[in-house]
């Protein structure tokens, strides 16, 4: 359509030529108008190689630009592929304790920070039931079929003056317990002297017995080697002392 245009426009220009100032329109003969439309023709050609050549001389340059700026063929960096974590670049755990040096060691009254309490670990027992049933017992677990109920024991004192109200229910703290090298989640109990979940008062020099627990398989409760604990806080986890 363009190439129309101009054409038409050529001729009218080359018309006008033929009339100087006039308003009219001489009259051309056959050969006459061949030459004028030839010599056009050849004007619009001219013009629209040059228009071509610049067009290509533009993608060239795009192209060669977009190939400056793509990345590497990664078929080209091959050791793109095959890199490998830095052995010095330490891995940290969801509690935000490295993998390499575990939780932090805390005494239970320590990770517990209650005000004039101490506590103190006392020993483990394996049992079927807990506790025994008997006058006062108002809740008793009881392990299911072919496992056996780990109790970890821990007594706490108030060593002030005064009472003290303790609530551990408030702490939100969980426990996890490792026996023989295997980590399983301490119970959730309705027991009232569950470690986690305790609210009472302690008289100035009084203390209670507290328990975490957990079940093992039945095989294992002759043959338990070591028990660990760690428990856990919105702020920490931490390895508790019980030695």
């Amino acid at each position: 359509m363009k190439k129309l245009i101009c054409l038409s426009s050529l001729l009218f220009s080359a018309s006008m030529l033929f009339t100087g100032c006039s308003n009219e329109i001489p009259a051309m003969s056959q050969g006459e108008q061949e030459a004028v439309v030839e010599y056009a023709a050849n004007i619009v050609l001219k013009y629209d190689k040059r228009q071509a050549a610049r067009l290509k001389e533009v993608e060239e340059v795009e192209l060669s630009g977009l190939q400056e700026d793509a990345p590497p063929d990664a078929a080209a960096t091959p050791e793109a592929s095959t890199m490998e974590p830095d052995p010095e670049v330490e891995i940290v755990d969801p509690f935000g304790e490295s993998q390499d040096s575990g939780p932090s060691e805390l005494p239970l009254e320590d990770f517990l920070q209650v005000e004039n309490v101490t506590f103190t670990y006392g020993g483990y027992e394996i049992a079927d039931s807990y506790p025994e049933a008997g006058e006062g017992v108002y809740f008793t677990m009881n392990a299911t079929p072919g496992t056996s109920l780990l109790v970890m024991k821990f007594t706490a004192q108030n060593t002030g003056t005064e009472t003290e109200e303790v609530d551990l229910l408030s702490l939100g703290a969980r426990y996890k317990v490792t026996v023989n090298g295997e980590t399983k989640n301490a119970l959730s109990t309705m027991l009232l002297n569950d470690l986690a979940s305790y609210k009472g008062t302690l008289e100035a020099g009084e203390s209670a017995e507290l328990v975490v627990v957990t079940e093992i398989p039945g095989e294992q409760a002759s043959a338990v080697d070591s028990v660990s604990l760690i428990a856990k806080n919105a702020d920490t986890t931490s390895a508790i002392s019980i030695n």
